[in-house]
C-alpha cells in the first residue's frame, strides 16, 4: 500500500510539474506576443495614424496604413495594444494585423485581399536589381509620385504613377522587401498595377 500511495504521489508530482511547466510556456509565448504587452497608456488624446507611428515607433515595427483610415480624435484607452487598437476601430470597418514586424492597417476587405493576392503579386512583378532588395525609412504624408522615384532609384524598375493620381503616404519601414510594400501600397489604398517586363504604373482601380 504505501508502494502504492508513493507511486500516486509521484504522478501526482510530475503532472503537476508539466502543468505548470505548460502554464509558464503559455505565459512566455503571452510575452513575446505585441499585441498581449501590457503598454504604458498616458491618457491622451491622439488622432489614429499619430497613434499608430507612436506604436510602430515603440515596437520598432515597419507601418503600413491605408490612407481612407479614419478615426475622431480619440483618449488612448486599454491595457494591451489589441485594447487600444480595439478602441479606435470599435464601430468601423478597419482592421489591422501584424505580420513580419510590419503592422498593416485596412479596411477589412482591402486588407484579406491583399494577404490573399500577395505572393501571386510578387511573382508578377519585374525583379529590377533585385527581387530582395529591402527599403527603410519614415514617410509622413510623401506624395505617391516622389515615393514611386524613391522606389524606382532603389529598384532599377520603372514604377511610376498614373498623373491624375495624387495620394500623401504615411509610411514606417524597417527593411522591407520593396516588392511587398508595393504590393501593400496599391491593394490597401484601393489601386491597381499596369505590369509589363520593366515596368509598373500605378492608377485608380476602375
Amino acid at each position: 500500500m504505501r508502494v502504492g500511495r508513493g507511486l500516486i504521489v509521484v504522478f501526482l508530482c510530475f503532472f503537476s510539474s508539466l502543468a505548470f511547466a505548460q502554464n509558464v510556456a503559455d505565459q512566455d509565448k503571452d510575452n513575446l506576443n505585441p499585441f498581449k504587452q501590457k503598454i504604458r497608456t498616458e491618457k491622451k488624446f491622439l488622432d489614429i495614424k499619430t497613434y499608430l507611428l507612436e506604436l510602430a515607433d515603440r515596437f520598432n515595427w515597419s507601418l503600413i496604413i491605408d490612407q481612407d483610415v479614419r478615426s475622431p480624435l480619440k483618449r488612448v484607452r486599454g491595457e494591451t495594444v489589441k485594447q487600444v487598437l480595439d478602441n479606435y476601430f470599435a464601430d468601423t470597418n478597419y482592421t489591422f494585423k501584424l505580420w513580419n514586424d510590419c503592422l498593416f492597417v485596412a479596411e477589412k476587405t482591402r486588407l484579406d485581399n491583399f494577404f490573399e493576392k500577395l505572393p501571386v503579386d510578387a511573382t508578377l512583378l519585374p525583379d529590377g536589381k533585385g527581387a530582395n532588395i529591402t527599403l527603410s525609412g519614415v514617410f509622413r504624408g510623401i506624395q505617391i509620385a516622389e515615393f514611386c522615384g524613391i522606389l524606382r532609384k532603389t529598384t532599377g524598375v520603372e514604377i511610376r504613377p498614373e498623373l491624375n493620381l495624387k495620394k500623401n503616404l504615411i509610411i514606417r519601414l524597417i527593411k522591407m522587401p520593396w516588392k511587398t510594400v508595393l504590393i501593400a501600397l496599391v491593394r490597401l489604398n484601393n489601386l491597381e498595377m499596369n505590369r509589363s517586363e520593366f515596368s509598373v504604373i500605378i492608377g485608380q482601380s476602375k
